[in-house]
């Protein structure tokens, strides 16, 4: 959900011109983990642009075992409805960005502070996501940045106490764009990567706030959910997963 949003607030956001294809090895070798699902990628040149990042990235931000107080199932909804997730958070005051699903796989946020760029969903399997995200973000005191970010998602559930929880992982790789004020940018590694950590758990909490609502006010929620304009199937979908995400065990789902 917003916790890939977030990534694109987190640097500010986005997406750099790398090499050219056949210029760069399509091969990562900064990380095992991402190395791993990269043959498992549909297309050779996104599986090079995503090695091209990492393999060259300027800086690298990792966050483990953040917990929420959701199942799997209703995290993975949430991850992967973004446009829903952002709809329903702004109606909690969680957020005040916006994010527009293009198709499945793509969708362009803009976090109303200057950054804004777009997602693409490149492996989605299981409990793993890997994302690549393109954008910029823009401020007062510097030129518009742009920047390319890698982003891996681990989901693992666990049992909290008789409810179903989810630990998430992130792990993001970020390349800025090789101007001088980029390169000057880089001198002040610490504090950016300092920025970019905190970024990130804004978000993480965001999801958590939103997963901790779902369990303590289920009919709040819900009465949100039933307001907004969506696809009855997507709506009946959300609904059963949360209702089945605040009763006891065993119950049947009404």
């Amino acid at each position: 959900m917003n916790v890939v949003a977030g990534v694109l607030l987190l640097t500010g956001s986005v997406a750099i011109a790398g090499p050219a294809l056949g210029e760069q090895d399509c091969q990562v070798a900064k990380d095992a983990r991402i190395a791993a699902i990269l043959p498992h990628v549909t297309g050779s040149t996104m599986q090079c642009r995503c090695a091209a990042v990492v393999n060259d990235a300027d800086i690298s931000v990792e966050i483990v075992r953040h917990h929420a107080p959701i199942g799997l199932a209703l995290y993975e909804y949430l991850l992967d409805h973004p446009e829903i997730t952002s709809r329903l958070s702004a109606q909690f005051g969680m957020g005040h960005g916006t994010i527009v699903e293009e198709d499945a796989d793509h969708f362009r946020v803009d976090d109303g502070e200057g950054a804004e760029g777009r997602v693409t969903v490149v492996h989605r399997y299981g409990p793993v996501r890997l994302y690549l995200i393109e954008g910029q973000h823009r401020s007062i005191l510097f030129p518009t940045v742009r920047v390319t970010t890698a982003v891996l998602i681990n989901l693992e559930e666990m049992d909290g106490g008789g409810r179903d929880t989810v630990d998430a992982s992130l792990l993001a790789y970020s390349r800025f764009e090789k101007e001088a004020w980029a390169r000057m940018l880089l001198m002040a590694k610490p504090l950016m990567i300092v920025a970019v950590r905190r970024m990130l758990e804004k978000q993480f909490t965001m999801t958590d706030r939103l997963g901790a609502l779902i369990v303590e006010s289920p009919d709040r929620v819900i009465r949100q959910i039933v307001g907004l304009s969506l696809p009855s199937d997507e709506r009946d979908r959300l609904l059963s997963m949360i209702r089945q995400t605040t009763l006891p065990a065993g119950s049947p789902v009404p």
